[in-house]
């Protein structure tokens, strides 16, 4: 039942395609590009979410997440010198914006790793992606993105199939 309100809050996110035929909700997710990277992403996190859970397990939630984006942040920085060296000079004028944001990313990784420590993967993934509901406000509060009550529908049912799923 949860996977089943999974696939139909993704096809509520993209209910206006519905005139193109029955199907049209959900070949938008797979033709357009932000669904598509989504759909990779929450692939890849389902992944390693149970390598967390291992690395949890094997040492401590505050070491292993600190070790873990420790290391890809080494690894991207040569990435990051290469392709965006003509942009660095931009990080001491927005120091004090970035800063929140570095500080919640923080805090989150650190709390993931303590429910990891805790729970079950699929319950905590599933916490975890309680976070479209608010990717969905805020994409039509602070971008003014349109449909908001068809992605909140389908915020809200996918939001379901995760508490299901998690039962």
């Amino acid at each position: 039942m949860g996977i089943f309100a999974i696939v139909g809050g993704s096809y509520l996110l993209n209910i206006k395609a519905y005139r193109e035929g029955y199907l049209a909700p959900l070949k938008a997710l797979l033709s357009q590009t932000g669904p598509k990277y989504m759909l990779c992403v929450a692939g890849i996190w389902g992944l390693t979410a149970n390598f967390d859970k291992i690395g949890v397990l094997n040492s401590t939630p505050t070491l292993w997440g600190i070790a873990l984006y420790g290391a890809i942040a080494i690894g991207i920085l040569p990435i990051m010198l290469v392709k965006a060296r003509h942009k660095l000079q931009q990080i001491p004028q927005y120091f004090w914006a970035l800063l929140p944001a570095g500080i919640f990313n923080g805090s989150t990784i650190l709390l993931q790793m303590q429910a990891l420590n805790l729970a079950l993967v699929a319950q905590v993934v599933s916490v975890k992606r309680t976070s479209v509901l608010i990717t969905v406000l805020l994409g039509a509060l602070v971008f003014k993105e349109v449909g908001l009550r068809e992605r909140a529908a389908g915020a809200i049912l996918m939001i379901s199939g995760v508490i299901l799923i998690a039962q």
